[in-house]
């Protein structure tokens, strides 16, 4: 069965794509067994030091063929070679497995993002993915907040598009930028005649996840999906502001410091925010995972 394959995708900063995009992986590996490859596709790649600890993402940063950035240079390792296999394994408690890899960024994605590529670039990662993707049960890219050539890449890869944003009006108006962005690119690629895999259909927004909750939300989520009921076919049919959103982040300082996900972060209080920060991940991925 082929894996899922999940960018989530907001042009707004700040609106915690990254914390998403960990703990999502995390839960899934951890929660629900699957294998999961973590993509980061920003440049600032705060997903790969949150996860290798910044000595580790250094090392790794200071020759970038190794990270997601060979995927774009001539005679880098192949991409199997550049995923950091059971990148939490040191860190977690004895007896402890966990199916959860990354391709990490770099700092040199900006040459990526200012360099001139080959029209089709996207469909050579692509086809680079392929020869992994049987490994996985789930591929999830943490997009960069724009939809310049990173996340060009993984939106081609993906078949699904989950949104993350902040309960706020300036939220709820970039939702229908991003929705007319989509839409462009998919012109663009088709336009474009290029050699299309044979599965490949368009990404498409399965759900906006609300992050950073702390108060009554209902008319933001009104407007949300009065957006995403627009017919636009970057949306896939049905889709709504998913019911399990994500409270504020009160010990964030904390679980990075320690470079592991909320799921499996050591000494944190488990009581109140703590306790239901966590339990807001775990219900989120159940969503995902399950559709209910």
């Amino acid at each position: 069965m082929p894996p899922r394959i999940i960018s989530l995708v907001n042009f707004k900063g700040g609106v915690g794509k990254t914390s998403l995009a960990v703990n999502l992986a995390a839960c899934l590996a951890h929660n629900h067994s699957q294998r999961v490859l973590l993509v980061d596709c920003d440049l600032q790649s705060n997903a790969s030091i949150w996860l290798l600890g910044f000595s580790d993402w250094n090392f790794i940063n200071s020759n970038h063929g190794r990270t997601i950035r060979g995927s774009f240079m001539p005679n880098a390792l192949p991409l199997r070679q550049r995923i950091v296999r059971n990148v939490l394994g040191r860190k977690l408690p004895g007896g402890l497995n966990l199916s959860l890899d990354l391709l990490p960024a770099t700092y040199e994605l900006f040459d990526f993002e200012e360099s001139n590529l080959e029209e089709n670039f996207y469909l050579r990662f692509n086809d680079e993915l392929d020869s992994v993707r049987d490994e996985y049960d789930y591929i999830i890219f943490d997009c960069p907040p724009n939809l310049f050539k990173a996340s060009q890449t993984a939106i081609f890869a993906s078949r699904e598009i989950y949104v993350p944003c902040n309960p706020d009006l300036l939220s709820a108006i970039g939702l229908n930028l991003l929705i007319s962005k989509l839409t462009s690119f998919y012109r663009r690629v088709e336009v474009a005649a290029l050699p299309l895999a044979d599965d490949y259909r368009h990404a498409r927004i399965a759900g906006v996840i609300l992050n950073n909750v702390t108060g009554k939300v209902e008319k933001i989520v009104d407007m949300m999906n009065m957006t995403l009921m627009g017919g636009s076919e970057a949306v896939m049919r049905g889709t709504t502001v998913l019911p399990q959103w994500i409270g504020a982040k009160k010990f964030a300082g904390v679980v990075i410091h320690q470079n592991l996900p909320v799921v499996l972060a050591k000494g944190v209080a488990v009581g109140g925010a703590a306790a239901g920060l966590l339990d807001d991940y775990i219900n989120l991925a159940t969503r995902i995972h399950f559709g209910n």
